[in-house]
């Protein structure tokens, strides 16, 4: 006797026959006795019940509307463009012809990547990382990330290290400084153009650096921390072997590296200032960032509205005892010398009495330390 071979179109009538024989029983039910699920057992019944038998079989999944396809002018331009930006995935290409001719029916950003593969224009794909979970600040210059990158060499000239400035909400970069060394005058270089240019902000985020922070044998504030609080603007560090606090300086740090420092030939360090000038214009104004939905950052960013006009003098009440900060950090009062800081050097210092011995001093309104004389 032959085997009965029952193929998935005979499986599909007889469930429908069951189902249109057997009106009352649940059609839940039969979908279990099936192996199917409701959705599956209705989607059968519909195109039984609109072409009958021959909708049973498996339609061709084809797509009638192929966006692999693209027209050969669009092919090229998304080459072009790739071409020219060797380090832009696809969805930062789209974002870029989109800006550059915005009524052109652009493809999606997977039918650009398709392109680019079938052109060899991109690495095979890996797995992809979970998204990462994004926090900014609602506005311009409400904080400021600045970091020192890994220095690189120059040939002859020894080593560069970029100083880095970007503002948080809009990822705009507000100045790089190509430095041969790690110094506060490189660092505060960076600084005043870009107070100069685009006003001070609200406060400044950096990691635990010297630099930053000063020397732990001090037990006063660092001289850059002085002067931003001479200008009030408030200084925030990160938490101790945690780069994800300034997460996107770090990101920032990776883009310099591919798409400016392996790519580029110095001379000099002039000439690396230059180039780099040259290459923020670019950042800002025209590269695309994902985490700005295809803009670019220049389109977020508006300047401060607290202008830099250099350090404000700062006025003690008229009957204050003051104190004078010398070269070696240390102040004198009533014969006697008191370590307060090396970072508040040539600055006075107000003595708060608690006692007829015993005084709190301050900088301003920032507590140092207290004495007992």
């Amino acid at each position: 006797m032959p085997w009965n071979v029952s193929t998935p179109v005979d499986e599909r009538f007889q469930f429908i026959q069951t189902v249109l024989d057997s009106p009352l029983l649940s059609f839940s039910l039969l979908c279990r006795e099936f192996g199917i699920s409701r959705q599956t057992g209705y989607k059968w019944l519909a195109r039984y019940r609109q072409d009958g038998r021959a909708a049973l079989w498996d339609q061709d999944r084809t797509p009638r509307d192929q966006p692999g396809r693209v027209a050969d002018d669009v092919e090229a331009a998304i080459c072009q463009l790739r071409r020219a930006q060797p380090t832009w995935g696809a969805r930062k290409l789209r974002h870029r012809l989109l800006l550059d001719d915005p009524l052109r029916p652009w493809p999606s950003w997977r039918t650009v990547h398709r392109v680019l593969r079938r052109h060899q224009l991109v690495a095979p794909p890996a797995a992809d990382p979970p998204p990462p979970r994004r926090f900014e600040r609602a506005a311009p210059n409400e904080l400021w990330q600045m970091d020192l990158k890994g220095w690189f060499h120059i040939a002859g000239q020894g080593r560069c290290y970029p100083i880095t400035l970007l503002d948080d909400h809009s990822r705009f970069c507000l100045g790089i400084g190509m430095a041969p060394r790690e110094t506060l005058a490189a660092v505060w270089k960076v600084l005043e153009q870009a107070f100069g240019r685009y006003g001070l902000p609200q406060a400044i985020l950096t990691d635990h650096g010297t630099t930053f922070r000063g020397n732990s044998s001090d037990s006063g504030y660092s001289r850059f921390q002085i002067r931003l609080y001479k200008l009030g603007v408030r200084h925030y560090t990160g938490r101790p072997r945690h780069p994800q606090t300034q997460g996107k300086v770090e990101r920032f740090h990776r883009t310099l590296q591919d798409e400016a420092l392996r790519r580029l030939r110095f001379r000099d360090h002039q000439d690396a200032q230059h180039q780099i000038d040259a290459w923020i214009e670019q950042y800002n104004g025209y590269r695309p960032h994902e985490a700005l939905g295809g803009q670019v950052p220049a389109h977020y960013y508006r300047p401060s509205t607290i202008p830099y006009i250099g350090f404000p003098e700062i006025v003690y009440p008229s009957d204050s005892i003051l104190c004078r900060v010398n070269q070696q950090g240390m102040m004198r009062y009533r014969g006697r010398d008191f370590f307060v800081s090396k970072s508040l050097k040539g600055e006075a210092v107000l003595l708060q009495p608690l006692s007829a011995q015993r005084y709190k001093v301050y900088f301003k309104d920032l507590y140092l330390r207290s004495i007992k004389v």
